[in-house]
């Protein structure tokens, strides 16, 4: 078994999400990479857990918690808005960057958190009513679904496929 398959097995197992609140990282990696969040962005986990990833040899997962995440009512986290897509896009294809990047050690495990992010982009489109605005960009990278290695995301591959991606949005959001 190699580092990419270990990685994949977190991904399928939901040990590795794109949460900062769920990580115990060395405070030395924060200077040394300059591990800070982008301001003003929406769902920065996610661009910043790829830089986290760019730069970490070894993860290993806990079951203890380390943070108590409270969520409240008018929070942004239960709103989705174009400022939320738009940086989800952003960060989708900062990710893709990252993965093609020569420097990066860690192109495997890049490209499939890439595609579980791609995933997570579209079932998010589900609550979002512009979802339409959406299509071409989705059709533009659907390639990134080649890499994709949790279930979630191979039946989601699958419908796209095979039904396309609208209807695809459409059925995912009936389920909702």
């Amino acid at each position: 078994k190699n580092r990419q398959d270990d990685f994949a097995e977190l991904i399928r197992t939901r040990n590795f999400t794109v949460s900062s609140c769920n990580k115990a990282i060395k405070k030395a990696l924060f200077d040394e990479y300059e591990l800070k969040f982008v301001k003003g962005m929406y769902s920065e986990d996610i661009e910043w857990c790829a830089r986290l990833l760019s730069v970490v040899e070894t993860i290993i997962p806990s079951n203890l918690d380390f943070y108590v995440y409270r969520q409240r009512s008018g929070s942004i986290t239960h709103e989705i808005g174009k400022q939320n897509i738009h940086d989800v896009r952003s960060h989708i294809l900062f990710i893709e960057s990252l993965a093609k990047d020569e420097k990066c050690s860690n192109k495997d495990k890049m490209r499939i958190l890439l595609a579980e992010e791609f995933c997570n982009f579209i079932v998010t489109l589900t609550a979002y009513k512009d979802y339409k605005e959406e299509i071409n960009f989705i059709k533009e990278k659907k390639h990134l679904l080649k890499w994709a290695s949790s279930k979630k995301s191979k039946i989601l591959k699958w419908l796209i496929t095979f039904i396309g991606i609208k209807l695809t949005i459409k059925l995912i959001g009936l389920a909702r």
